[in-house]
């Protein structure tokens, strides 16, 4: 008996092959406790120890749009498979996109040579350490928190990530703003604690409403990148409309339909992401549309349609320290929008010195989230906007 076994039992590689086949199709019919009960009760008993199996495990869960099943399934991988450093990695981030803040910094902790690491895991870890709320901060946290405060503290090269948290951790100073290589009285924690707050309700479904008409069927891209709007052109249905600017017709949009002090204001900026993100509001809040930082991102699979399936008025993303700058949708004239160019046209023309996520990119975004929101409570009114996950986006660009 044990001969015939061996004899007709299924190959270990085609078993794996096999259990991925059925996930795909149980979430192309949308039976997601299917996909759940293969990864719960399955992957123990197929042996799964290829590399690009479990590479292929991870990465199909983002097309999962149901995050307590997609958390299930991340443990689940955890717990039965040998993971590679950039698996674990993976697997945190998934964790992250699906806000289970101390599940990625526990993947994250587990993680060998923390010294040698590449940028991004400390990236990710100070992100995931500084969206922690106050009242969440446990033993993990603790010991993530010590991780950073070594490896920030000797080593200069996190870019703003690494300033973000010496100017979110380090005591205030009431005297002074910018000093040394601080930057005092910026609001970090309680700004990131309010924006997380509203995000958790607006995920529970009390800050969204629906709205009669479309976002318009244009995608924006801007500063045009290698791959050209006829490379990407097949990702989208065919009635959207590209649109690429360089820098001059940019310059061009912003003195046709802005005031002349918004190209002084363009003149102002210090960046490539300064003026991408200006040029992202001043053309969405004067016509609507879809804008992309980067087209190169979209992947084969991407899901972008979805985008006008939705009624919102004003779709944004959560990202990295506040609201993603990569993707946007909006009806035009959409008031959060007009106000958060506002506060960017502001910043610059006030020439701060502060580093470009707090005056144009996502610290900036999401504290003018924060103040239309609050204004959206004190009001009574229907806020019309919808807050994605980072999953969620990350579903849209096919990752």
């Amino acid at each position: 008996m044990t001969e015939f076994k061996k004899q007709y039992s299924v190959p270990v590689t085609l078993a794996a092959d096999f259990l991925l086949v059925q996930v795909a199709i149980d979430i192309k019919t949308e039976t997601y406790n299917n996909v759940l009960n293969v990864y719960n009760t399955m992957l123990y008993r197929s042996n799964v120890t290829a590399s690009h199996h479990i590479n292929q495990f991870i990465a199909i869960l983002y097309k999962i749009p149901d995050e307590h099943i997609v958390a299930q399934c991340l443990w689940a991988i955890v717990f039965w498979l040998p993971l590679d450093n950039s698996q674990r990695f993976n697997v945190a981030k998934l964790f992250y996109g699906i806000n289970r803040l101390e599940a990625c910094l526990k993947q994250l902790l587990e993680i060998k040579l923390l010294d040698k690491k590449p940028i991004h895991f400390t990236y990710l870890l100070i992100v995931a350490v500084s969206e922690t709320f106050t009242f969440s901060r446990n033993q993990t946290w603790d010991q993530a928190k010590r991780v950073l405060d070594n490896l920030v503290d000797r080593d200069h090269k996190y870019g703003w990530f690494g300033q973000f948290w010496i100017d979110y951790f380090d005591k205030v100073d009431p005297l002074g703003r910018i000093r040394g290589d601080r930057n005092y009285n910026v609001n970090i924690e309680s700004t990131m604690q309010r924006f997380l707050t509203f995000y958790r309700l607006q995920k529970a479904g009390r800050s969204i409403v629906q709205s009669a008409s479309l976002i318009p069927k244009v995608v924006i891209e801007f500063p045009v990148k290698s791959r050209g709007s006829e490379t990407i052109a097949y990702l989208l249905p065919g009635d959207v409309e590209i649109k690429s600017f360089t820098h001059a017709t940019a310059i061009h949009f912003i003195t046709t339909y802005y005031p002349r002090s918004y190209y002084k204001t363009w003149r102002l900026t210090r960046s490539e992401a300064d003026k991408q993100h200006l040029f992202s509001l001043c053309y969405l809040a004067k016509f609507g549309g879809v804008f992309i930082a980067d087209t190169r991102l979209l992947k084969p699979n991407a899901k972008l349609a979805g985008v006008w399936s939705i009624n919102d008025s004003l779709l944004l993303a959560k990202g990295y320290m506040g609201i993603a700058t990569n993707f946007i949708a909006a009806k035009p004239n959409h008031p959060l929008l007009c106000a958060m160019l506002h506060y960017v046209v502001l910043n610059l023309n006030n020439r701060s010195r502060l580093p470009s996520p707090y005056t144009t990119g996502s610290f900036s975004w999401a504290k003018t989230y924060c103040e239309y929101m609050q204004q959206v409570q004190e009001l009574d009114i229907k806020a019309d906007v919808s807050l994605f996950s980072g999953h969620k986006l990350s579903a849209l660009f096919g990752q």
